[in-house]
């Protein structure tokens, strides 16, 4: 099921790549930008769940995520099979995230741009494109210290996307391109309004921005994201906030941002696959 479904979450975290990296410090009040397109939905997370606000419909759709929560989250999306309850997605994911894969209307490797993972205290606002009517599942693997995973404690939900689809775009600020070599921003790159994040290599790539306190390293972070998802804690030196969970080659979708001032770091998580940093990251100043 997305983030990206192709890899297990242990392999992930062993590897550090659930990262989207942003503000330093968790806020009492947490808020995601606003939606850049009217067909939105607001999902909130007060603890080990997914409070839906109102619905979407097919095509372009916004999803705004605030965790309210005080432990990292992560939303894996997928569309389902018809007749697929939540009862038969509990029970497959009881016995293996590879057991609910059958399950899956678009199979494991489907990309659809969703929601990147995010630390307690924060919001992102992400825009998916080309989304198709159906009941889709929202799951978090992210565990307890002592292994329980978060979806056994409640964290999965089925949205259901129908009606009319929904064909206007955002309007955009710039856009972000993720290829095989890289990660380039836009000339002028401001961290405020919406931007187009498109993978324009030959493989899936991820998108995800940061944040980092100061005197942590983009790759100290990520290193500590990484054991943070593998032992059911909380990273250190920045916040999770806002990114894009995984695409396909030629796909879309955008990000819409509110950046604080200070120093960041961009990369994509799915290309981190060593002890270094992938050649998809880089840094930014937000004055």
């Amino acid at each position: 099921m997305t983030h990206r479904t192709g890899r297990s979450l242990a392999a992930l975290a062993a590897a550090g790549l659930t990262i989207a990296l942003t503000a330093g410090t968790s806020s009492a009040d947490p808020i995601a930008p606003a939606a850049p397109v009217a067909n939105s939905i607001t999902i909130t997370s007060t603890g080990d769940n997914y409070l839906l606000h109102g619905g979407i419909r097919p095509g372009t759709a916004t999803v705004r995520w605030v965790n309210a929560d005080d432990e990292m989250h992560m939303m894996a999306f997928a569309r389902l099979k018809p007749g697929v309850t939540l009862d038969k997605i509990r029970a497959a994911l009881a016995q293996g995230e590879e057991n609910a894969y059958p399950l899956l209307a678009d199979g494991p490797d489907m990309a659809y741009g969703g929601p990147g993972m995010v630390t307690a205290g924060q919001g992102e606002t992400v825009t998916m494109t080309h989304l198709r009517a159906g009941a889709y599942v929202l799951v978090c693997f992210m565990m307890e210290p002592d292994g329980t995973p978060h979806w056994a404690e409640g964290m999965v939900r089925i949205l259901q996307v129908r009606g009319a689809a929904e064909t206007e775009a955002p309007a955009t600020a710039g856009t972000i391109t993720v290829d095989d070599d890289g990660i380039n921003l836009p000339a002028g790159f401001t961290g405020h309004g919406t931007y187009a994040v498109v993978d324009t290599g030959t493989a899936p790539h991820s998108f995800s921005l940061a944040r980092l306190d100061q005197g942590t390293s983009l790759l100290d972070f990520a290193d500590s994201v990484g054991m943070a998802s593998g032992m059911g804690t909380q990273p250190s030196g920045g916040a999770l906030v806002s990114g894009i969970d995984s695409l396909n080659p030629g796909q879309t979708a955008y990000v819409t941002l509110d950046l604080a001032a200070g120093h960041y770091g961009y990369l994509s998580p799915w290309d981190m696959e060593g002890p270094a940093l992938p050649p998809q990251s880089g840094e930014v100043t937000i004055p």
